[in-house]
């Protein structure tokens, strides 16, 4: 039974690995995709946005579905989705494939997400639900560095680049898939036959951890949008580099300090770690601005390495809080809610700022967007400190 659970979570954690992996798959390929499908930046801004988008819809239509049919029915429909939208993109011969692709993989990522999650606090060893956390944030930066370090060298020197890619991560979701089915425990976790997310089904103490833990997870997801969205431009602006390999790594080395952040401080208090990674975040993002408008790949490099811890301690702290004060019965669905806050704050900044750079020059949307996202880290750091930790400190320490 023990083998079987360390199984589980581990497998549950190859989960949320393909969730990142998944949703940053695209990412190097759109380059490829303007220049040789002629692909205008409008439609590369909405080929990015869509994904977030219908995440966002479906944690929203069936964030709560893993109550009614289960956890490992749920992440199997959630990864048989991902295969259908990575399929669309290995076949794609047009952009209308690739908004296709982007539907199915946002209807996989938002449904697998939540329960693959509660699945790695559920069968944390020892029950040390710190280390879990610490694994969960871990888990999504190997996805991210995989999409992006993995995807730049095919694209830069395997055949077909705008497919093959693809072809690989495709491979890893079926074998992903078979493991899934064999091992995640066939236990149902039913609180409701309501598949749809609705946050006042959560008794009104958990309602409120939920409410206290979003503007963290909301916060890092937009400081890991700036870094998704305009990294690979921000690489080749700054960095001069027209090698997509070079510029994954750039990228993935916020993924890289994320991942080290995240294990270096997993044991910090969560109200702590939110009032840190918020102050970090900021600064990352004014420095950001910086960097932009004097072309500095020092100052990117101190932006990138800023952005990473600040990511990892909003997103670990705003996890944590909720795997220390809800019940395992409760707890898919307030993970699904805090993904769901975290997506829809994506989309809107992704869209805000792909408007800005089609109406103004793009230097100046990053100084104003990251001058606005810095205020927002500095709010959301401002909050840690408005809601009750004492019970959640506690909680942490006996872990």
């Amino acid at each position: 039974m023990r083998a079987r659970s360390g199984a589980a979570f581990w497998i549950a954690a190859c989960v949320i690995v393909q969730t990142l992996w998944t949703s940053a798959a695209p990412a190097m390929s759109y380059a490829w995709y303007a220049r040789v499908w002629h692909a205008s930046n409008a439609t590369i801004s909405a080929i990015f946005a869509a994904y977030p988008v219908v995440v966002a819809l479906t944690l929203f239509a069936l964030g709560g579905l893993s109550d009614a049919i289960g956890r490992r029915a749920t992440v199997l429909l959630g990864l048989a989705a991902s295969i259908v939208g990575v399929t669309a993109f290995a076949m794609a011969g047009s952009v209308g494939h690739l908004f296709v692709g982007r539907l199915f993989m946002g209807l996989g990522v938002g449904l697998a997400a939540g329960p693959a999650s509660a699945e790695l606090l559920d069968h944390a060893p020892a029950g040390d639900r710190a280390f879990a956390s610490a694994i969960n944030t871990a888990a999504q930066v190997s996805g991210l560095g995989a999409a992006t370090i993995v995807g730049g060298a095919l694209i830069q020197y395997a055949p077909d680049p705008a497919h093959r890619t693809f072809d690989v991560l495709l491979l890893l979701l079926v074998a992903l898939f078979v493991a899934c089915w064999r091992y995640l425990p066939r236990g149902r976790q039913c609180v409701s036959a309501d598949p749809g997310l609705r946050a006042a089904r959560l008794p009104p103490d958990m309602r409120a951890t939920v409410l206290s833990a979003a503007p963290s997870v909301m916060s890092a997801f937009v400081v890991g949008t700036v870094m998704l969205s305009l990294g690979a431009q921000i690489a080749r602006d700054l960095v001069r580099s027209q090698n997509m390999l070079i510029n994954g790594v750039v990228i993935a080395s916020f993924a890289t300090v994320w991942g080290a952040a995240s294990l270096l401080f997993k044991r910090l208090p969560s109200h702590l770690a939110i009032r840190a990674g918020g102050g970090i975040a900021a600064i990352s993002m004014l420095t950001l601005a910086f960097a932009a408008h004097i072309h500095s790949l020092a100052i990117l490099i101190v932006s990138v390495f800023a952005a990473g811890i600040g990511y990892a301690l909003l997103f670990m702290g705003g996890i944590a809080l909720v795997g220390n004060r809800i019940d395992h019965r409760h707890r898919a669905l307030s993970l699904s809610t805090l993904y769901f806050a975290g997506y829809a704050m994506q989309a809107i900044t992704a869209l805000a700022l792909g408007i800005a750079a089609s109406h103004i020059r793009l230097r100046d949307a990053v100084t104003f967007g990251a001058i606005a996202i810095a205020v927002a880290c500095v709010l959301t750091a401002a909050h840690a400190g408005t809601f009750d930790t004492r019970r959640g400190d506690r909680d942490e320490r006996t872990v």
